[in-house]
């Protein structure tokens, strides 16, 4: 089944279960660039042919960019919404996704008062 066709019905259940419309733009958007690129670089239209290797590969893309890893993960979010989507709708056995980790972020440390400057404070 072409790309396109499942990613039309994937956004209408979203829209029938009432998500966001920043949301499905999200959706629609992230799932429609990775369906660019794998086009673009394995000449790939269906279903069926993504496989986990694509999506490394896109992702690779996308941080060889300068792409945050945050940024990357909520990619993923996307990609995984689509193929669970394709696999309850049994268009697919197993989603590709399954095989993808997610990046690590880097964490953020908050510099705290001491208890010496808070008494000061």
């Amino acid at each position: 089944m072409l790309l396109e066709e499942v990613l039309k019905e994937f956004i209408f259940d979203c829209e029938i279960r009432k998500m966001s419309s920043r949301t499905i733009k999200n959706y629609k958007n992230n799932n429609r660039r990775f369906f660019n690129f794998i086009e673009g670089e394995f000449d790939i239209t269906k279903l069926e042919e993504v496989s986990h290797l694509h999506i490394k590969k896109y992702f690779k893309f996308l941080i060889s960019k300068g792409l945050s890893e945050v940024y990357v993960n909520g990619i993923l979010k996307c990609l995984r919404a689509f193929f669970v989507y394709s696999v309850k709708e049994e268009y697919l056995l197993k989603s590709p996704c399954l095989n993808v980790s997610w990046q690590r972020e880097p964490k953020t440390i908050i510099n705290t008062f001491t208890d010496d400057e808070v008494v000061l404070i």
